[in-house]
């Protein structure tokens, strides 16, 4: 590419332009073209030299190259006696579902790409379907009845698990043997 190619399709950043928008990507996404009416078909037609992707991605990375990835092992000495927070409910949920997020969104799109709803739980698992609410906790605002149920009716038909702790816990400990009791939470690794 010449000098005057690389100012036309990329920023000062090294980020690609979108050829129609001239806003800056690191990749050019089928969703981003939709806000265009068109689709990347249409795009690598209008525009067949533009780049897709920014400056920096790197094309020779094999999709089964193995990715390092680590995570925290969480061994943490509990004082059970202490009162339940957020982030303690979630250290020890992450034990079991390492891949646990805090303040999960939950959204649907239809085949045209838009939403057809979108909620937001305590905790979310991706992977293992898993949504989590702490419904009476002090973090946590009083859900609505026809929310709770709704959720529990939508995870239901996308085949994920919604669990709801819907009792104030007065310390860790009660958590705790709640969940070493609860099977969702003792299956095998």
């Amino acid at each position: 590419m010449t000098q005057i190619d690389e100012k036309k399709y990329f920023n000062e950043d090294g980020l690609v332009l979108c050829q129609y928008c001239l806003k800056p990507f690191k990749v050019i996404t089928k969703n981003h073209l939709t806000f265009h009416n068109l689709t990347l078909d249409d795009y690598k037609q209008r525009y067949p030299d533009a780049p897709m992707k920014w400056k920096g991605f790197n094309y020779n990375l094999k999709k089964d190259t193995p990715r390092v990835v680590t995570d925290v092992e969480y061994k943490v000495e509990w004082d059970t006696s202490s009162p339940l927070t957020k982030e303690n409910a979630y250290l020890i949920l992450k034990q079991r579902y390492p891949k646990l997020q805090k303040n999960y969104i939950y959204k649907k799109y239809n085949k045209e790409g838009q939403i057809l709803f979108t909620f937001m739980v305590d905790f979310g698992e991706p992977n293992a379907k898993i949504l989590i609410d702490f419904e009476n906790m002090t973090w946590h605002a009083r859900t609505p009845l026809f929310t709770k149920w709704r959720k529990i009716e939508i995870a239901g038909m996308y085949k994920w698990k919604y669990v709801n702790f819907d009792k104030e816990f007065e310390n860790m400990e009660e958590f705790l043997n709640l969940i070493k009791n609860t099977k969702l939470f003792n299956r095998k690794k």
